[in-house]
């Protein structure tokens, strides 16, 4: 095989030379890719976690806020309730009071006919 020429072996060290700078730029074209898309992950999974505590914090809010709700209502129909009755019992107090006063006025009543026949 013939010797090549120091021309030849220089263009081949050029070739080479070349060969690996275009290797070396791919590579670091493809880590440049590889870092960009890993961090854009890990933008949208902090974005994820961010976006699913807040939700998780205004849910927990809107749950608390309709239980207070909740309690606050219960109280004030517990409230009424308590008036209800007492209006019912007071009323039935005084129907009693009336019956006894109306009872006493019959007897008298019928005393006072019983008295008149005689």
């Amino acid at each position: 095989e013939p010797m090549p020429t120091p021309g030849e072996i220089m263009q081949d060290e050029t070739q080479l030379k070349h060969a690996k700078q275009l290797s070396i730029q791919e590579a670091s074209q493809q880590a440049s890719v590889r870092t960009k898309e890993r961090n854009q992950l890990e933008q949208t999974i902090e974005k994820s976690m961010e976006d699913r505590e807040r939700e998780e914090a205004e849910e927990s809010k809107a749950l608390r806020e309709a239980l207070e709700l909740s309690q606050k209502e219960q109280k004030e129909r517990q409230s009424t309730y308590e008036e209800e009755n007492k209006t019912l019992r007071d009323t039935l107090e005084l129907s009693r009071k009336e019956q006894e006063e109306n009872s006493c006025t019959y007897d008298e009543e019928a005393m006072l006919e019983m008295a008149l026949k005689l």
